[in-house]
């Protein structure tokens, strides 16, 4: 086994044919950031021309997969002019105060939506392992991923929808989930992985300390394939859940998330937190009638 390299924010290691990539922000129960997924984007599209990769693991350091986006850094209404995502589409265009209004609240959100499709357009298979917990804008880079394998007790879920926004991912839990889970997650529920594998919102589920393991055993499996084939593979589901809708509905989701940030919804969190003093206690408060996250 290769030593590990580490990045700025994602370790990077190569076992054989296999690639594992490890969201490396522990203390911060690897939040995702910017910096972080421009970081991802750079590595997968690395691996992708890479032909001594055949799969890639996507995982997290310490307690989790990922908490989510960071809302301190991300946050669409606290961006000074020219901050924001890194893709070029989704930069100012020249408009003045950027950082304010609709105009910034879209582009934060549909710069989620890109790093989401940039796993989903990967030429090559990228597999979720899933510990503690996968939750909003983490929860739609695990499911963008070919195959989300999660522990039992794993949580995965949009927490936001109790006190923010809709969410960038309710298109994905509306197709993978059905209806009815789907409205159930909307309105607050995260599912554990033995009911997020029974509804069809992730692959597999095991014990924890069995999780590495197993996933490997998967990934090896898959990386026996002829690259090519296993590309083409790949390529005539995406297409078969293009014609669905999937991608739109992503896109979709995203255009309700950033008029959730501008809504009475958004005042209240704000107003929340200069109650409280911080965010982390503002949420805390909101999340106790679920029994935490």
């Amino acid at each position: 086994m290769s030593n590990p390299h580490a990045e700025q924010f994602i370790l990077s290691e190569r076992d054989g044919k296999l690639l594992y990539l490890t969201l490396n922000r522990p203390k911060l129960m690897n939040a995702l950031c910017w910096p972080l997924m421009a970081e991802l984007e750079v590595l997968l599209k690395k691996a992708e021309q890479d032909p001594k990769v055949g799969v890639i693991i996507l995982r997290g350091a310490g307690k989790c997969f990922s908490s989510g986006y960071d809302l301190k850094e991300t946050d669409p209404m606290n961006m000074k002019p020219g901050e924001g995502p890194a893709d070029g589409t989704h930069e100012p265009r020249g408009v003045p105060e950027y950082g304010r209004g609709i105009w910034n609240s879209r582009a934060h959100v549909q710069g989620h939506v890109h790093y989401d499709q940039v796993v989903w357009n990967l030429w090559k298979p990228v597999i979720a392992q899933v510990h503690g917990y996968a939750l909003a804008g983490a929860s739609t880079l695990a499911l963008s991923c070919d195959l989300t394998i999660m522990a039992d007790d794993a949580k995965i879920g949009y927490p936001p929808t109790r006190w923010l926004a809709s969410g960038d991912n309710i298109g994905l839990y509306s197709l993978l989930a059905g209806l009815k889970r789907a409205r159930e997650m909307s309105y607050g529920r995260m599912l554990n992985g033995v009911e997020a594998v029974e509804c069809g919102l992730a692959t597999r589920h095991f014990p924890e300390a069995r999780l590495a393991e197993e996933t490997r055993k998967i990934a090896e499996q898959i990386a026996t394939i002829d690259p090519e084939l296993l590309m083409l593979n790949k390529m005539v589901v995406n297409r078969v859940w293009e014609i669905l809708g999937i991608r739109t509905a992503m896109e979709v989701s995203g255009e309700f998330d950033s008029l959730c940030h501008l809504s009475n919804t958004g005042r209240a969190l704000k107003a929340s937190i200069s109650k409280h003093g911080n965010l982390s206690k503002a949420l805390a408060e909101i999340n106790e009638v679920w029994g935490g996250i």
